[in-house]
């Protein structure tokens, strides 16, 4: 199972003032305003739950700097306002069929108007899957769902259970950094980089940072580094 640090999440009761504006040319507003429109689909178009749709955002867009966002809900609004570090703050906000649009710094609308969107399809419950949700559990003619679920677990496997944090200060604890430039480098505490060293340590089975390095690269964990001399044949 996946853990994923905890993070405060605030629902809002009222209305939220529009966001402070800053540079537009900032790349950290630009992944933040994406975080925002992907946590405020996950809440007002797939309906999920805040702290759930939270625990699944990856680092995918927003890099290292995942566990450094906190998150705001106006539900009255259908609106949620990320903020990046306690620094900056992006916001987006569902119009309707036009699903979550970001709004631009320093602005709480839009520059169009929402307009309704229909659709010729069927519903969804008179089709069958894929297209709709009719016999969604059938087996597709010619396709072996179990070599595929084969697959799909091997590509996502980690032997050592590793939680993606873990496996991301791992990759830099063994290009030498020490503790204090990971907590400067993924933007967290002292205290959290130390528990995520010991979690890889322990669970790795070696008792330095060395030896977890040169375990990890001969397990395939970390990248491919060439013929780095703690690789054991």
């Amino acid at each position: 199972m996946k853990l994923m640090p905890v993070v405060l999440v605030a629902i809002a009761a009222q209305r939220l003032a529009a966001q402070p504006g800053f540079p537009r040319d900032n790349p950290d507003s630009w992944v933040t305003a994406g975080t925002a429109k992907i946590l405020c689909s996950a809440l007002f178009v797939s309906g999920r739950d805040p702290a759930e749709a939270r625990a699944h955002v990856t680092n995918y867009f927003i890099g290292n700097k995942v566990d450094s966002i906190t998150m705001e809900v106006d539900r009255a609004r259908q609106l949620v306002r990320v903020t990046l570090a306690n620094r900056l703050t992006r916001e987006a906000k569902r119009y309707g069929d036009q699903g979550c649009i970001i709004h631009q710094p320093g602005k709480d609308s839009i520059y169009f108007a929402p307009v309704k969107v229909t659709s010729n399809l069927p519903p969804a419950a008179t089709m069958d899957w894929p297209m709709g949700d009719r016999n969604a559990t059938a087996v597709v003619p010619g396709v072996d769902t179990a070599k595929v679920r084969q697959a799909v677990d091997a590509a996502f496997a980690n032997p050592a259970g590793l939680t993606a944090r873990e496996l991301e200060v791992l990759a830099l604890l063994a290009d030498g950094l020490t503790n204090a430039q990971l907590a400067d480098r993924l933007f967290l505490s002292a205290k959290t980089v130390d528990h995520h060293v010991s979690s890889v340590l322990r669970k790795l089975g070696e008792p330095n940072r060395a030896a977890a390095a040169a375990a990890a690269r001969q397990r395939g964990l970390l990248p491919n580094m060439g013929n780095a001399p703690d690789v054991r044949p």
